[in-house]
């Protein structure tokens, strides 16, 4: 494992990391192999391919939720070493990024709703109950 990390070191443009603020990776990036799924959804909001690393399918069928399986259904999914190297080849190299448009869609539909403005749809919402609940109570009294 060592020599795979340092091996991974050596290449300029790919970054293995673990932990930590992943945030400016995750926008400098061009795309993004992992095995991690919390990372599923919240990489959808970059708009760039991600490759997911998938034992089986049976892995899917019992340890996602339906809203984790459709995400899955906008992915690359791998499971060996010619998968990730085709995903790097053609998706990430020569940008054939044939689930764009579906994955775009979802993101849009199902991921970033009301973004980026989510924080003032929050706030918008604590105002209209809070003053909502005040009006009321001054026309009870």
């Amino acid at each position: 494992m060592k020599n795979y990390l340092s091996a991974i070191a050596q290449i300029p443009n790919m970054i293995y990391q673990e932990g930590g603020e992943y945030f400016e990776t995750f926008a400098t990036s061009d795309a993004l192999i992992h095995d991690c799924g919390s990372f599923l959804a919240e990489y959808l909001y970059t708009d760039k391919p991600q490759a997911f690393i998938i034992q089986d399918q049976e892995t899917i069928t019992t340890e996602f939720t339906d809203f984790g399986k459709e995400i899955l259904e906008h992915l690359y999914l791998v499971s060996t070493q010619q998968d990730i190297i085709h995903f790097i080849d053609s998706v990430v190299l020569n940008e054939q990024d044939s689930m764009k448009e579906s994955r775009l869609a979802f993101a849009h539909s199902k991921i970033k709703i009301n973004y980026p403005h989510a924080t003032q749809c929050c706030i918008d919402e604590l105002k209209e109950s809070i003053l909502g609940n005040i009006q009321r109570r001054h026309n009870v009294k």
